[in-house]
């Protein structure tokens, strides 16, 4: 729920952290204590996973000249000319990302029944003579271009003849 409506969860889990300090302090305390020490557990997660990344890239590179000295094979050449287009792609993909605190304009938005999501792009920095450009209407929903035609109606069920009298 928080992803799709992120102020009523965050209003809803304001109100009953309040509820529960009024009704059971004792365990709102219980409670607060428990996520800090969920939260401090998950960084300490996070810690030993990026000492773990590390361990693969030595251990990678380890097996790279093992196979070097074994077999004779260049593939260090070959995982190194990987890495650097990796990088390289890396780089230009970052590249593209704007800068924090970029302006941004509305171009455009995401519908499924209700909008769900806004497209937005870095708006270029104007002149000092030029005026703002404002943000584009959002645009109105399209009439249709034909009267809607009248519903069908559902296919009569066929009928069964009746037993004969006995």
């Amino acid at each position: 729920m928080p992803y799709f409506l992120p102020k009523t969860s965050h209003n809803i889990r304001q109100y009953l952290s309040d509820v529960e300090d009024r009704i059971a302090p004792e365990f709102a305390a219980r409670h607060d204590q428990i996520m800090a020490t969920s939260e401090s557990h998950f960084g300490m997660l996070k810690e030993r996973v990026g000492g773990a990344s590390k361990e693969v890239e030595n251990w990678s590179k380890s097996a790279v000249e093992g196979i070097e000295r074994g077999t004779g094979l260049k593939v260090g050449d070959v995982v190194r000319r990987g890495q650097e287009a990796a990088g390289k792609v890396r780089n230009e993909l970052e590249a593209k990302v704007p800068a924090e605190g970029t302006k941004m304009e509305k171009v455009g938005y995401v519908v499924e029944q209700r909008p769900v999501a806004e497209l937005v792009r870095p708006v270029a920095a104007a002149p000092a003579s030029a005026p703002a450009k404002s943000a584009p209407a959002s645009p109105a929903p399209a009439a249709p271009s034909a009267p809607a035609a009248a519903p069908k109606a559902a296919p009569a069920a066929p009928s069964t003849p009746s037993a004969p009298a006995a």
